[in-house]
């Protein structure tokens, strides 16, 4: 691969052909036969369509092996930007929930802190959820996670939270936002590596967040 190759693309054709393998073998069968087609012992007398054929075959092998090329690189480049944009939402999140589960904790009087810019962080990762669930319509973890997200469960956990309350309250409601986020990144690494990570995008009953009864009115979700 020379020093000019668009940034993401394989570093050589052997690692094409291990993310692609089916794209790779189509480009290679076609230089085959364009091959076959130029080293076919040639008649005195070449006829009108052999030299056509000879002409064209190798530009349409090499036009076809770059466009399969240019294709997959476009395809790898939208996944990494559509998994960086998950992770910045995430990030925003588990900066927000943090900050009001600290500040719930520390707040001795007074109104409680307000969850307004968690919930706007929230909005945001689960639109970036909704948008994957969209691209992979097999996909249920996407969907799954942003149930989750958006549940009782969570908001209850955070409004438990009180400076004069169980330390154990802080630190389930913490132990609950790494539990989603590190299922978040679960999505972002199948959304770059969809081949290889399908099958964890589909679990039948995925670790998720315990489900407990409401304890009352407090962060609304």
């Amino acid at each position: 691969m020379s020093a000019s190759a668009p940034p993401g693309a394989p570093d050589s054709l052997e690692a094409w052909r291990a993310q692609n393998g089916p794209a790779f073998s189509r480009a290679c069968a076609a230089l085959i036969a364009a091959a076959q087609v130029t080293s076919a012992p040639r008649t005195s007398t070449p006829g009108p369509i052999r030299n056509m054929l000879t002409v064209l075959l190798p530009a349409v092998a090499g036009a076809l092996l770059t466009w399969l090329f240019a294709t997959q690189l476009a395809e790898r480049g939208a996944r990494r930007l559509q998994a960086t944009a998950l992770r910045s939402a995430k990030r925003q999140y588990d900066r927000e929930a943090q900050s009001l589960i600290d500040g719930r904790a520390a707040q001795e009087s007074g109104p409680m802190p307000p969850p307004d810019a968690w919930r706007a962080a929230r909005v945001d990762l689960v639109n970036q959820l909704e948008e994957i669930a969209a691209s992979h319509r097999g996909w249920t973890e996407p969907g799954t996670v942003q149930k989750l997200l958006e549940g009782q469960e969570l908001a209850d956990a955070i409004d438990d939270v009180r400076h004069d309350g169980p330390p154990e309250t802080a630190a389930a409601a913490r132990a609950m936002v790494r539990a989603l986020l590190a299922r978040v990144e679960k999505v972002a690494v199948a959304v770059e590596r969809p081949r290889r990570e399908r099958a964890a995008m589909r679990p039948e009953a995925g670790p998720g967040v315990v489900m407990r009864p409401a304890a009352g009115p407090g962060v609304a979700p």
